[in-house]
């Protein structure tokens, strides 16, 4: 008879190979002989992960915690379960709790970067990721997750230079070319981004980010029958991809097709009904539709998720207007400008709002103003 030791290196073995049934039997019956076999419930979860059953994955892993608190392995893995269910307070202080117990443990400090750097906290996530590089240098992963913190604080060159570095670690890291092009285009370089993307492309085809990154670079250099290529490529690969269907909505939007937009519009929207952004432009592309009662509807559900976007309410007064609730609009477009006073469309559509309402001296006041906004931009790019 197998003793506890050998059913879990067959459990491993099995494991190792993909026959994730097997592995999960026999963790089972190790169970059913010592319920307090700590490796045995940590690698159930880790099953669990795989095929995501992430409130089955923290179950187990807290079982195998209660057995042993000292594994930093249990309190990393835990920390990745808690966040595939959103409750990331919970996985921060898992993956602290595994530096604690290993100080130079620096996945742990990769993932506890990653995490802090979607929530905002900038800083904080590049203070992790760095003391990750310190411990390990070549580790390529936490360059390109640093390169996103710098991204997104809006340090461009200090991005690029991470995922040069992550690069130079890993010559086949295809997400490090991926956000290396989006860096790049975000610099106006927009053929070096092509260029980054299409890289990442032929280390990894069926990479979904990569090809709407390439999109987005190809739409910039005005090759929108490529960028429209490369976008629905992406949410073939991935058909909940939201924000590629929001982008080929754009792309089909700016050239006419109409029908076309607002049905992708309508997949972004479907797959994740949180995307602000989409809302609005389908609220955009209804109007030019003509449906401004469409319209008014998505633009309401636009500014409800992001009631800090001044195109939302320019939008939405749109709606309003085109369907003559023009107080309506008015609040809207004040709404707009107070949210961001050099919106010079936003000057125009209210202009155009207090004309209808014969308010023609504040009429004249808002397009006065919109031509003087204009004005200034122009001096400020000519310098």
């Amino acid at each position: 008879m197998a003793t506890l030791a050998e059913a879990l290196s067959s459990a491993l073995q099995h494991h190792q190979a993909g026959d994730l049934p097997a592995a999960e039997r026999i963790y089972r019956q190790i169970l059913e002989v010592d319920p307090q076999q700590a490796d045995a419930h940590h690698l159930l979860g880790l099953i669990a992960c795989q095929v995501g059953k992430f409130d089955e994955a923290v179950e187990s892993i807290e079982k195998a915690i209660q057995s042993n608190k000292e594994i930093p392995d249990f309190h990393n893995n835990l920390g990745g379960a808690y966040r595939a269910l959103g409750r990331m307070s919970e996985a921060r202080a898992s993956w602290r709790r595994a530096v604690e117990l290993k100080p130079d443990y620096v996945e742990a400090l990769n993932n506890l970067g990653v995490a802090l750097n979607e929530e905002g906290r900038f800083e904080e996530a590049a203070a992790a990721l760095r003391q990750a590089l310190e411990i390990r240098p070549e580790y390529a992963e936490a360059h390109n997750n640093l390169g996103n913190v710098l991204k997104d604080q809006g340090r461009l060159s200090d991005a690029i230079a991470s995922y040069r570095r992550a690069i130079e670690h890993n010559l086949d890291y295809a997400a490090a070319h991926s956000n290396l092009g989006v860096a790049l285009s975000e610099q106006g370089h927009h053929d070096d981004a092509v260029a980054c993307c299409r890289r990442a492309i032929e280390l990894t085809p069926n990479f979904s980010q990569a090809h709407n990154n390439l999109a987005s670079a190809l739409k910039e250099i005005a090759q929108p029958d490529a960028a429209i290529a490369s976008y629905r490529r992406a949410v073939e690969l991935d058909p909940n991809y939201s924000e590629a269907y929001y982008n080929l909505g754009n792309v089909l939007r700016v050239r006419g097709q109409l029908d076309e937009a607002i049905a992708c519009y309508r997949d972004a929207v479907r797959v994740k009904p949180s995307n602000a952004d989409a809302h609005i432009n389908l609220g955009v592309a209804f109007l030019e539709q003509g449906k401004p009662t469409e319209a008014l509807a998505s633009c309401r559900r636009g500014a409800e998720l992001n009631p800090n976007s001044p195109e939302a309410f320019n939008n939405l007064g749109n709606a309003l207007s085109e369907t003559d609730a023009l107080a309506d609009a008015l609040a809207c477009y004040q709404r707009a400008l107070e949210l961001n006073p050099e919106y010079t469309e936003a000057y125009e559509n209210l202009g155009n709002a207090l004309r209808r309402q014969g308010r023609l001296e504040d009429a004249a006041a808002c397009h006065r103003r919109a031509h003087e906004v204009k004005a200034d931009a122009a001096r400020r790019f000519s310098t």
